[in-house]
């Protein structure tokens, strides 16, 4: 079912009232019934609900959905500085390894002239190429295209996209700090700790969080926002898809310890000793007032609140 933005609005409202009225919007003056973009912090008020976009974590076109708003201009701004760099990178990996029921452009090698064409792998291994006139010089291509022989030997190289290793990185701790954002709101997010995350968003080129995830074959866990036992922090676990599934693995400190902590506390994990979790309640912490105390109080134990 699709999100509907003015409901998503509302309840928005309801929870950023919540804390407002228990003090817990510090660092956000004057607040009075708006919208806050989780990634910019921006508010917008009923009157410019058209400035806000719904925001799909994972990207849509890697099988995620839409959870959240966010303005537009931070929904714009991330998918040319960063998502589409996350979905070339995927797209370059299946390409480079043949998977049966699929089709891609390449560029082909006949003698010395190189030709576009469409490469389909068949569901039954077998490989065929197309080659438009639309897309070649008609002339050189049906020319060349009568010196095939059956044993003869063609260069085939994938038409790779461009790929920025940082920014697709940046993406993948968006996608994890927008599926918190979703469960929780504002509820911490709103604390000064994650204005660093907020500004990695916001200057992917730059290194401002150092490299908190994983991503692997393996499904390890269930999608889902888990608590870690030894570290105060959170694992988000989420799915991405084109034609094979990827398991992404975020931590995401509480606003009580530093990301060197989290970071030294991850170096520990390996064969000889695996990360204790456990689930997060399932509760309406947009809602439910009596959670969202809850909730802080776990999280924010160690500043005495």
């Amino acid at each position: 079912k699709d999100m509907d933005t003015k409901s998503f609005f509302e309840k928005s409202k309801k929870q950023l009232n919540i804390l407002n009225k228990k003090g817990w919007l510090a660092n956000i003056s004057s607040y009075n019934n708006e919208y806050i973009c989780p990634l910019c912090l921006n508010k917008f008020t009923a009157e410019q609900m058209d400035e806000l976009s719904q925001e799909d974590a994972p990207q849509d076109k890697l099988g995620g959905k839409r959870i959240a708003l966010t303005c537009k201009k931070c929904n714009n701004t991330c998918g040319s500085s960063m998502d589409c760099y996350l979905i070339n990178r995927i797209e370059n990996y299946e390409n480079s390894i043949f998977i049966p029921g699929t089709k891609r452009d390449v560029k082909v090698k006949v003698a010395d002239k190189t030709f576009n064409g469409q490469l389909e792998v068949c569901s039954d291994g077998r490989m065929i190429m197309t080659n438009s006139f639309k897309q070649n010089n008609p002339t050189l291509l049906s020319e060349y295209m009568k010196q095939l022989a059956e044993d003869m030997a063609l260069s085939i190289e994938n038409k790779n996209k461009k790929v920025d290793d940082t920014r697709l990185s940046v993406a993948l701790l968006k996608n994890a700090y927008i599926i918190l954002f979703a469960k929780f709101g504002y509820t911490f997010l709103i604390d000064e700790l994650y204005d660093t995350i907020r500004e990695q968003i916001e200057k992917p080129d730059s290194e401002v969080v150092p490299k908190l995830w994983k991503i692997t074959r393996e499904r390890m866990i269930p999608d889902g926002v888990y608590l870690m036992s030894d570290c105060d922090g959170f694992l988000v676990s989420y799915t991405i898809k084109k034609n094979i599934e990827y398991y992404v693995l975020v931590a995401i400190p509480f606003p009580t310890i530093s990301f060197d902590e989290i970071v030294a506390y991850l170096t520990t994990i390996g064969p000889n000793k695996s990360m204790r979790l456990k689930e997060v309640t399932n509760r309406d912490y947009w809602q439910d007032e009596s959670a969202v105390e809850l909730l802080r109080k776990e999280i924010f134990l160690e500043k005495g609140e």
